[in-house]
């Protein structure tokens, strides 16, 4: 039986008590046993959740704000649920301003998990310049994607992210970037900037974002990426994105040491016909 399963047969309170007792548990907050029950408790979603974690992001303990905005954050993946989302974004918007790191940190993300319309980009924006490294990590993740195709301050915060003295900021900022439809010269000369990043990711990432937009520049790193004894599953994507002849031989020898894998057929496929 699933987590989830299990979770699905106890009530609303003796959920409110588990997702209470996983934190308890897990000072690092990242468990599965913990985001498995937030989100079984998310789906729940009734009124009487609802207010029960309202008052979690009231209380004056930092952790229950910290899982309140995380549960919040959490009923925004469902967009079927039947749940009025302005109150939890407006209460979202207020532990922006929260004292505790942790907590501005959690409602950062938690909205990057609405749907990017029903919120505005110049929510998070400021908090790009917090002290805290994980707060604009947090904003990082919440601006990536969608948020860039249709907001230009939310790709000139990126770009601000990308140089961002935390390995884990620049990472995150420089995926968001990449994956969005955004595209300019300052955007692919960030993405360029990235590839002598000192984090491996990093440069992935970076590689990935020039491939989508087919700037030349990624063509040299995506054939020396692919030579690696240890080839990042971001070379095999950036190969497919911006398929070359000269790709070929590296990809049929990846495939040969992982017969079947999909994900490598399709970058062949694509440099057959490039």
């Amino acid at each position: 039986m699933s987590l989830y399963s299990a979770y699905e047969t106890l009530s609303a309170d003796e959920l409110l008590a588990l997702v209470q007792e996983r934190d308890s548990a897990d000072p690092e907050h990242d468990s599965d046993e913990l985001w498995s029950a937030i989100g079984a408790l998310a789906r729940r979603a009734d009124d009487a959740v609802v207010k029960a974690v309202e008052g979690w992001c009231c209380s004056d303990r930092p952790p229950l704000r910290r899982l309140g905005a995380d549960v919040f954050g959490q009923m925004g993946c469902y967009e079927a649920l039947p749940i009025d989302r302005v109150p939890a974004l407006n209460r979202l918007r207020s532990l922006l301003h929260d004292p505790e790191a942790s907590v501005r940190s959690s409602a950062a993300a938690s909205f990057g998990h609405f749907p990017s319309d029903l919120w505005s980009p110049s929510d998070v924006i400021p908090f790009a310049e917090d002290s805290a490294e994980e707060v604009r990590f947090s904003v990082a993740f919440a601006l990536g994607g969608t948020c860039c195709d249709r907001s230009d301050a939310a790709v000139q915060a990126l770009l601000r992210l990308m140089e961002d003295p935390d390995d884990d900021v620049r990472d995150w900022a420089t995926f968001g970037l990449g994956i969005s439809d955004a595209d300019s010269p300052l955007v692919r000369d960030a993405l360029a900037k990235r590839l002598d990043d000192p984090r491996l990711d990093t440069r992935c990432e970076a590689i990935v974002g020039l491939a989508r937009r087919h700037d030349e520049r990624a063509a040299s790193p995506i054939l020396e990426g692919l030579g690696y004894d240890s080839v990042s599953s971001l070379m095999v994507e950036a190969a497919e994105a911006m398929p070359r002849r000269a790709f070929l031989e590296p990809l049929q020898a990846i495939l040969e040491s992982n017969p079947d894998d999909p994900s490598i057929e399709a970058a062949i496929a694509a440099c057959q016909n490039a």
